[in-house]
């Protein structure tokens, strides 16, 4: 199992105690790490269910833009026996039907930070839901959270369509300045991210867990060090590159023992 190359220690830099929020330009840049939403359906049997999620991440905040695939015959059937007795013509009654649907689709997804609960929002998106074809109808949805300060370890559990036969995807883009330590999307030596998934014993499709370094506190950590040492010194690119190998060799000591010091598939 490797653990990804960080990005160049010229791009860390260290954070002040107190910085403030920048709201819609803070999101605006982190949507920018999504890439465009998948074309084509998932390569398994049209009767899998199939979510594809594209989590973009940041010190500060998570954006996750997840594309949900139903059969259509499935959808079909639970929309003939929803939608009889509905008031309204059949466009408004197809759009509650969508908006509920989407309703839905929201609530099956849940995040934890360290542990502990956090609250994903809804980003309006103009987007066409509801569409699809003979062997699929798509729905997507673009979900954010705020990040507490000093994060590490998150979880995205996807509840949606629950007791369904599932194939699912996660891509991950994490911004400059994280280090990724651990992912549940490790298998071995193989990296699943941005591969299509079906549940095995191994790698939970319905689930995502990631530990996360940001790379400015490993700098701070060398300096630390070097205190106690007595040979303090600025974070320059030998400190940080000196922080990091110490940091990877604890990583790998941990993989071996099953990842559970820094939050892999032990978690």
């Amino acid at each position: 199992m490797s653990v990804p190359s960080p990005p160049p220690s010229a791009a860390v830099a260290a954070r002040g105690p107190q910085r403030p929020r920048r709201g819609p330009v803070r999101v605006g840049a982190l949507l920018g790490l999504l890439l465009a939403g998948p074309a084509a359906a998932h390569p398994f049997q049209t009767a899998l269910y199939g979510h594809h999620a594209t989590v973009g991440i940041d010190d500060e905040m998570l954006v996750v833009d997840v594309v949900f695939e139903e059969p259509t015959p499935n959808v079909l059937r639970e929309y003939r026996a929803w939608s009889a007795g509905q008031p309204g013509t059949p466009a408004e009654v197809m759009a509650r039907h969508t908006a509920l649907r989407l309703d839905e689709l929201a609530a099956g997804l849940q995040l934890e930070v360290d542990g502990q609960g956090a609250p994903l929002r809804r980003r309006p998106l103009d987007a066409r839901n509801g569409v699809g074809g003979a062997d699929f109808i798509r729905y997507r949805l673009v979900l954010e959270a705020t990040l507490p300060p000093g994060w590490r370890q998150l979880s995205l559990h996807d509840q949606a369509h629950p007791g369904e036969a599932l194939a699912s995807r996660w891509d991950l883009r994490l911004a400059p300045g994280l280090r990724l330590d651990a992912s549940s999307l490790w298998d071995g030596d193989r990296d699943r991210t941005g591969q299509w998934l079906t549940e095995t014993p191994r790698i939970p499709a319905r689930e995502l867990r990631l530990a996360v370094t940001p790379l400015g506190a490993l700098s701070r950590a060398a300096v630390a060090l070097g205190d106690r040492l007595g040979t303090a010194r600025a974070p320059d690119d030998a400190g940080r590159v000196a922080a990091r190998e110490a940091r990877a060799a604890v990583v790998d000591a941990a993989r071996r023992r099953g990842l559970a010091a820094v939050g892999g598939p032990a978690l």
